[in-house]
């Protein structure tokens, strides 16, 4: 985890604790991108490495692919019946509420098999690996220590934020708190405060709009 969370540093340019496609097209981002918000985080990131690499030794699918259960109760239930990989599930428990739901399992398994599809891409479409990317972008770094990228805090319409925030559209009349058909500095930043006390921040702010999903998903 420490690395990840170096080289996430290294990645994230302008230090907000999450990378959007601009700042790092990553080869696998609709898959790394579990949450289909528009940025992805550290752990979305490290659990793409972990799957990737769960499908390479190919271990999990010849042991567990067949099985027909997708659901468990508790951390211990899912360590007592798979012991050998009982690590997984910090990964699989998305929502961290103590349990796999098939949903969630469903997200984990077609996640792990689409690595192993060998026509899935391992490039983006500059023809970089990760790999390439990381090193670039630290190379970069290096070069323009000090210098920070400006992130945009407003938005002078809705229009404007569903251009540039097309995945969680829904969300503008929550941050507008002042219903004035805008969103300023402080709006913004009252919403980074918010996910970081919410850790399910998309469902909880939801339930407060009224809304069971997204309306533009």
């Amino acid at each position: 985890m420490d690395v990840a969370r170096n080289q996430w540093w290294v990645l994230d340019r302008n230090k907000d604790g999450v990378v959007s496609y601009e700042e790092f097209p990553h080869p696998h981002w609709t898959h790394a991108n579990r949450n289909s918000d528009d940025e992805l985080d550290w752990a979305e990131e490290l659990a793409d490495r972990i799957f990737r690499t769960l499908s390479r030794q190919g271990k999990y699918a010849a042991k567990h692919g067949a099985s027909a259960k997708r659901e468990w109760a508790s951390q211990h239930e899912w360590g007592v019946e798979r012991p050998d990989f009982a690590y997984l599930y910090p990964y699989i428990d998305w929502d961290r509420d103590g349990k796999i739901t098939a949903a969630e399992y469903e997200a984990f398994d077609a996640q792990v098999k689409t690595y192993i599809d060998p026509s899935y891409p391992k490039r983006n479409e500059k023809g970089q690996t990760g790999g390439d990317i990381l090193r670039s972008y630290q190379k970069g770094q290096a070069q323009k220590q000090g210098q920070a990228t400006a992130r945009k805090t407003s938005w002078q319409s809705q229009e404007e934020w569903n251009r540039e925030k097309p995945t969680v559209k829904w969300i503008f009349p929550f941050i507008d708190k002042n219903s004035d058909g805008k969103i300023d500095t402080d709006e913004y930043h009252a919403i980074q405060e918010y996910k970081k006390k919410h850790r399910d921040w998309q469902n909880q702010a939801r339930k407060e709009l009224g809304l069971t999903a997204p309306k533009d998903p």
